[in-house]
């Protein structure tokens, strides 16, 4: 049984999912805004389906799922991939608690495998989250198809009425902190709230120096060494 388990209302804000997926981008992003926004630990995610994973972060032990909060904003990150079976009823747990609250919208934050692509894309549950779309210049994915909690999130926000939006960076399938930064900046956008970008700019470009050394280093033929 998956249970969410916090004492905050989600009443007229803003609920952010940031899960693994394609390039990290949901991780990568997520514990971004938790950072740089400051937001609290407020509550986290049952399940013993859920991998034995504990984080220490400031010499506290989170849990694999956790909810961190502000003044009128929430992040519900995750640190571990969703087993199959718990997906509809983690989905199920978050739309549950969004409509029963009257939250604003919920973004679920994640890549999307398009070389080349620009900007960011998404996909709404419904009409007032593709206005909301519309109006923040993300542009629309036409036809594709998407899997695991993005689409059950999505999908029982529609039954639900609950405004959702999934908010697509073009990534790789490898770490992707560039996708990451352009998720970030649109739910600044989305959200008005003021994320600084610099560090998350900073780390991308660490990253790619250490895959370009990388790769260089395995283009170097090597001294064969002989028993």
């Amino acid at each position: 049984m998956v249970t969410l388990r916090t004492s905050v209302s989600f009443k007229d804000s803003p609920v952010l999912l940031a899960f693994p997926g394609l390039g990290l981008v949901g991780t990568i992003s997520g514990r971004y805004l938790v950072e740089k926004l400051g937001l609290k630990w407020t509550g986290y995610v049952h399940s013993r389906s859920l991998p034995p994973v504990g984080k220490v972060k400031e010499g506290k032990l989170l849990y694999p799922i956790n909810v961190f909060s502000g003044e009128d904003i929430h992040v519900i990150l995750s640190e571990v991939g969703i087993p199959e079976e718990e997906v509809w009823e983690l989905a199920g747990a978050i739309v549950s608690k969004a409509r029963k609250d009257g939250a604003k919208i919920i973004y679920i934050l994640s890549g999307v495998l398009m070389p080349g692509g620009e900007g960011v894309f998404g996909i709404p549950s419904n009409q007032v989250a593709r206005k909301v779309m519309e109006e923040n210049n993300i542009k629309p994915i036409e036809n594709g198809v998407i899997t695991g909690v993005s689409a059950a999130v999505l999908l029982l926000a529609r039954e639900s009425g609950v405004p959702a939006l999934l908010v697509l960076g073009p990534a790789s399938n490898r770490q992707d902190f560039e996708a990451s930064i352009r998720v970030v900046d649109a739910i600044s956008r989305l959200t008005g709230k003021e994320v600084p970008l610099e560090e998350l700019r900073e780390m991308a470009h660490k990253y790619e120096h250490e895959i370009r050394m990388l790769q260089k280093k395995l283009e170097t033929p090597q001294t064969p060494i002989y028993g």
